[in-house]
């Protein structure tokens, strides 16, 4: 892997409950799951890993879209980590502590 992007999508909506802010990035989520990259979905944010520095960033600014087009606002947040050479995997920095 090469690139891993954290995303946060904080969706403000009109009915402003929290079903309806779950709603919309479960929509987020599924899209993340549709385009077949590694992904690990946290209580905080959603982290995906590829190898295709481009098409890491489609799927952040769609992610974006997406919530956005569902609700009245969405802020995110995003990090990014990135190496040419690779990088950690989500497996080794996280697999030791899965249960």
């Amino acid at each position: 892997m090469k690139i891993s992007v954290a995303i946060q999508v904080l969706p403000t909506t009109k009915e402003a409950t929290s079903e309806s802010v779950v709603a919309v990035v479960d929509k987020v989520i599924e899209y993340i799951i549709d385009e077949n990259v590694n992904y690990v979905v946290t209580p905080f944010e959603t982290v995906i890993e590829l190898d295709d520095y481009d098409k890491a960033f489609e799927i952040l600014k769609n992610c974006v879209k997406i919530a956005g087009d569902l609700s009245e606002q969405v802020a995110c947040y995003n990090k990014i980590f990135y190496s040419e050479k690779g990088i950690l995997t989500i497996e080794e920095k996280t697999g030791k502590y899965q249960g």
